[in-house]
């Protein structure tokens, strides 16, 4: 999110944003960090994980990449896909609730 002087108000960016996930488990030597990235709404498009030390791009040269999660939006249908190449779709009404996931 980014401050837009001119609404006073915080706004969506699309912009990747760096999230540090610390020491995943206990046995876990290194930080691994991931990269998210944003549509206009603010919604998750991408949620990459990265391995190591080192900052990922575009902060640094870090490009162990570990997998990624995708989420796309369409009209009231979510579609999730995981690592593992396997995805997800939901449906939602007006109130949102959730109709069916298949």
């Amino acid at each position: 999110m980014t401050w837009d002087l001119f609404s006073g108000a915080f706004l969506p960016t699309t912009d990747p944003q760096l999230v540090s996930n610390p020491y995943v488990t206990q046995t876990e030597p290194t930080m691994a960090r991931d990269v998210a990235t944003f549509d206009r709404n603010g919604r998750t498009m991408s949620l990459q994980h990265f391995s190591g030390n080192g900052l990922p791009f575009p902060w640094g040269g870090n490009g162990s990449s570990t997998g990624a999660v995708n989420t796309s939006y369409s009209s009231n249908t979510t579609t999730t896909t995981d690592e593992a190449g396997a995805s997800r779709t939901s449906y939602v009404n007006g109130l949102p609730i959730y109709l069916l996931q298949r």
